[in-house]
């Protein structure tokens, strides 16, 4: 999607992307332009979600240090280099109640040896929040960052009077709705919930006291989502909050949003704070009876007007806005 973006914002783009031997290749013919004159205005780089080391196949080739010899390279000539640094669940495992093994060890290892090669390097970070920074251990004004959270793409449909809740994702670990299933079993509230099969197959008895004719699950992706989003007037990150919540930018919030989707969102949680800023939508405890009671205060003009804030903020939130950020940054960076 930032690729797309880049293109659609006129950029010409040089990539470096596939496995070890092609991004060999692409650095070399890298090197090549800067000697000849070719001037290259920043690189924007997205890691993975995994340390370096195991980012692709060992078989497809090993270069740990690839991505932070194009970094040194770049800085070296001038050459502003930004890192999407996408995950800090491996600085969450003891919060998640992961127990560490020799791979998680290794893994954890590598990750902090990426991390402090990007900090070494005055790489500027871009985080999916600002309130990320703390926990990965970065502090002003030895390192950059800037939050940048996910994109939206933009689908129009058409509104939606009547109160419909959609929600789509998981329903374990750091995704509990029990309070919003209760409360739309209380208030008769319709709610689509999309989940995977499977997923939906070992959770079942744990939400079955909470199901109601009320409440649908259904079990859909790509395309297949469309047709709910146009059924529904309101997405849900209705979530129990906790302290990964308290710092977690979700991609279905600004799904919800780019679908033209006010959003029910949970009282302490960063997509709360969004939420209120955009005022796309409305900030509930995690609590049955006051979910309840804000269900019961939702009629069709409400919809209606906060569907026009959501619909107004799209253009911050698309991913030629990110895009567009990210040349802003580095450019005076």
């Amino acid at each position: 999607m930032m690729l797309a973006a880049f293109h659609e914002l006129g950029w010409d783009v040089f990539e470096i992307t596939g496995t070890p031997p092609q991004r060999h290749a692409a650095f070399a013919k890298l090197r090549r332009l800067v000697r000849a004159g070719t001037q290259f205005q920043f690189l924007y780089f997205e890691n993975s979600t995994h340390p370096n080391l195991f980012a692709t196949s060992l078989k497809q080739g090993f270069a740990p240090f690839l991505d932070h010899r194009i970094h040194r390279f770049c800085k070296k000539n001038g050459i502003p280099v930004g890192i999407f640094y996408r995950d800090v669940y491996w600085r969450w495992r003891q919060h998640l109640g992961e127990k560490k093994g020799l791979w998680l060890t290794l893994s954890d290892a590598m990750q902090r040896i990426d991390l402090a090669c990007y900090r070494h390097n005055r790489t500027h970070f871009f985080l999916p929040s600002e309130k990320m920074a703390p926990i990965i251990g970065l502090t002003r004004p030895r390192d950059q960052f800037s939050p940048l959270p996910p994109g939206a793409q933009i689908k129009a449909h058409p509104p939606v009077a009547e109160l419909r809740l959609f929600y789509v994702g998981g329903l374990g670990g750091h995704y509990r709705l029990h309070q919003l299933f209760a409360a739309c079993a209380q208030v008769g509230t319709p709610l689509t919930v999309c989940i995977h099969e499977d997923a939906w197959r070992s959770l079942a008895g744990e939400y079955q006291p909470y199901l109601a004719p009320s409440i649908q699950i259904v079990h859909a992706s790509g395309e297949a989502l469309q047709q709910y989003y146009e059924q529904a007037s309101v997405g849900v990150l209705a979530v129990e909050p906790d302290e990964y919540r308290g710092f977690a930018a979700p991609v279905k919030l600004f799904e919800y949003l780019g679908n033209g989707k006010p959003v029910l969102v949970t009282k302490g949680t960063y997509a709360a704070e969004i939420v209120e800023q955009l005022q796309g939508g409305w900030v509930v405890p995690y609590d049955a009876a006051a979910i309840a009671k804000t269900l019961e205060a939702l009629d069709s003009d409400e919809i209606a007007r906060t569907r026009t804030n959501v619909l107004a903020a799209t253009e911050q939130i698309t991913w030629t806005g990110r895009a567009h950020t990210i040349a802003q940054v580095l450019q005076n960076h």
